[in-house]
């Protein structure tokens, strides 16, 4: 995380915006949990998108679950399509799409559309 996003994050989570969710436990990366002033937040957006945009039009919403079981992701092709390259920091264990970090690292663009080994070979090459 760069320095900006590292003071944002903070002084959010100081403000009572968002923190990592189960901090306490270690935290998982991606999960965030909205504090009294981060729900209010989102709970504002999120009224005005349903006024401006869905009410308006008369449509309705769904809510389904965010996290679903492997067979979902299985039946529907994701799974076995699914191949993004990870790479953990052995300094501060975060972890990184490679390609991610090959395009903030170097001057390449769309390493999304490489072959594996070609991210391989760039990562070795840097």
């Amino acid at each position: 995380m760069d320095d900006l996003s590292e003071k944002v994050a903070e002084l959010s989570k100081r403000r009572g915006f968002f923190f990592q969710s189960n901090e306490a436990y270690g935290g998982v990366s991606g999960f965030q949990t909205f504090g009294p002033e981060g729900a209010e937040l989102k709970r504002n957006i999120e009224d005005l998108w349903r006024k401006t945009f869905s009410r308006s039009l008369g449509h309705r919403e769904i809510e389904a679950p965010t996290v679903m079981p492997e067979p979902v992701f299985k039946a529907s092709g994701h799974l076995d399509g699914f191949d993004d390259m990870i790479i953990v920091c052995p300094e501060c264990e975060n972890s990184h799409r490679a390609d991610h970090l090959i395009e903030d690292k170097t001057k390449v663009e769309e390493a999304e559309s490489f072959s594996n080994n070609k991210v391989e070979n760039l990562i070795r090459e840097s």
